[in-house]
């Protein structure tokens, strides 16, 4: 993965809500290599881990497998999105947390 390098508005980090890595093959590697062919710089962080969006101006929010739901246990994780002034995008498990966010 390819650290964000300076704070630029069209810098992507790339949330994972998969439990387990190997679901990250098939729900965030696809997100990752469109982002990398665009030639953009990104992050990818999993939902365990700490997020800082700082520098950057593009959230996406990745899916997981449809029996996993631990990324729910972390929603408070994802509270910074209230105030995160770029653009966010959810998929699936993603947008279901924008949801939860934003009641």
């Amino acid at each position: 993965m390819r650290r964000c390098s300076s704070e630029r508005s069209d810098a992507v980090l790339v949330i994972s809500t998969c439990r387990y890595r190997v679901s990250e093959e098939e729900f965030v590697r696809p997100i990752v290599e469109i982002v990398r062919d665009e030639g953009r710089d990104f992050d990818v962080v999993r939902y365990t881990e700490p997020i800082d969006a700082s520098g950057f101006g593009k959230v996406i929010i990745c899916g997981t497998a449809l029996k996993d739901f631990d990324y729910l246990n972390h929603v408070k994780s994802f509270e910074f999105i209230r105030d995160f002034k770029g653009y966010v995008l959810g998929i699936c498990a993603g947008y279901q947390l924008i949801s939860l966010v934003f009641g």
